[in-house]
């Protein structure tokens, strides 16, 4: 599958805030209150989208020419991780981590914190993320978790159009990370196949709910 992650503009506002709106009510309803379910739908319409974006690095993945899912950074930490529930279970999810990732260690950060749904959990801790406790805030359950992101060098694919790749000193760490789709595009991402330091790995399928306003 191919996928290209490009930031996000004030135009993406309406297409991003539809996107994580489905997302959650078809994918968190399983762990929260429908009063807790609204709650948070709130803080993500598309003015507030628009707030958003300008405050943040948000970043869109697109999949087959459509819009797949988006995160955001800020700060040292992960925010609004969100995969449309049509395209779950393809890989996007590890990639847009993987790229935010190599964003927060671009920026200098030791560590990436985020504040994890309870739907989420799981997906974070098999990407190397630490439950540090349940977060207090309004209207939702959510838990804060972080990964170190020490230990790690930036090598070259090689092969055409493959920009900078993320490979980890930990073995433990290097098969999560090559488990993803850990490429960054410049002009273009070649389909995953076809690049010889992520065609060897198999992609687990997992599920990407979103990670919190």
């Amino acid at each position: 599958m191919r996928i290209d992650i490009r930031t996000a503009t004030a135009s993406d506002s309406a297409a991003l805030s539809a996107l994580i709106l489905r997302t959650i009510r078809a994918t968190n309803s399983a762990d929260y209150l429908q009063d807790e379910i609204d709650f948070v739908c709130g803080s993500f319409s598309p003015d507030k989208m628009a707030l958003k974006i300008a405050a943040r690095d948000v970043f869109m993945a697109i999949s087959a020419g459509a819009l797949a899912g988006t995160a955001s950074y800020a700060h040292g930490r992960l925010h609004s991780l969100f995969v449309d529930p049509a395209m779950q279970k393809s890989g996007i999810g590890r990639a847009l981590l993987a790229f935010v990732e190599n964003h927060a260690r671009a920026a200098g950060d030791a560590r990436l914190a985020l504040s994890s749904s309870l739907t989420a959990q799981l997906f974070y801790e098999k990407q190397g993320y630490q439950l540090c406790g349940e977060e207090a805030s309004e209207g939702s359950r959510t838990l804060l978790m972080q990964k170190d992101l020490g230990g790690t060098r930036l090598e070259r694919c090689g092969f055409p159009h493959c920009a900078t790749v993320v490979r980890s000193q930990s073995s433990k760490t290097h098969s999560l990370l090559f488990q993803s789709l850990t490429i960054f595009p410049i002009n273009s991402i070649p389909h995953l196949h076809a690049c010889p330091i992520i065609a060897p790995s198999v992609l687990n399928p997992e599920r990407h709910p979103w990670t919190g306003p």
